[in-house]
């Protein structure tokens, strides 16, 4: 009887290890495939990015095909990943021209913002780091983007309360930060709670 039990706790502890490394070969594979979709995805972006890059130094502007693409694809937290990932490669190529590019590819960030408004705070949080890397034209927002990073600031997430600080001081306006710090002044009692 004892021999049976053990016997038993034997081979349900060989279970439980078969089945963990079951679980872990998935999130393996899974994790490959991810990684391999943002690296396809990047590699397409380099292409528009290419074309785009071409029209601008004609002169002329990003087309609004692009635009709507960019307000399009955006919308998942994955494509904005391999777009960063892309417009590093360019900003390490040629500061400039990066920032000509992403500065005139401003206006499809509003949409994005309005979109991410509804997403988990962490995804906020990611798109509040990336506004705090991109020398975006704030004029066009008309207080949307402001707006949506004033609101992260409120967030309990440390996180985003940092890039959300970070993006409006990239953006240089007095009253925006002066309101985040009044802000993150009147929260201070819940914020000490979660360091």
């Amino acid at each position: 009887m004892e021999k049976e039990i053990f016997l038993y706790i034997v081979l349900a502890y060989l279970g439980v290890l078969v089945l963990l490394g079951v679980i872990s070969l998935c999130n393996l594979f899974f994790d490959a495939l991810l990684s391999q979709s943002i690296k396809h995805k990047a590699k397409e972006y380099r292409k528009k990015q290419v074309m785009q890059l071409q029209r601008l130094a004609e002169g002329q502007q990003l087309s609004i095909k692009h635009l709507k693409y960019f307000q399009r694809a955006f919308k998942h937290h994955r494509n904005l990943q391999a777009f960063d990932i892309v417009f590093n490669e360019l900003s390490n190529k040629d500061k400039k021209q990066a920032e000509a590019y992403i500065y005139t590819l401003s206006p499809a960030f509003v949409p994005i913002v309005k979109n991410y408004r509804h997403k988990a705070t962490l995804y906020q949080a990611y798109l509040a780091y990336l506004l705090s890397k991109y020398p975006i034209d704030i004029t066009i927002e008309e207080g949307k983007i402001s707006a949506f990073l004033l609101k992260l600031v409120e967030s309990k997430s440390i996180y985003a309360r940092e890039n959300a600080l970070r993006a409006l001081a990239m953006f240089a306006r007095a009253e925006d930060c002066v309101k985040a710090l009044d802000v993150l002044a009147k929260n201070e009692k819940r914020h000490k709670l979660n360091y």
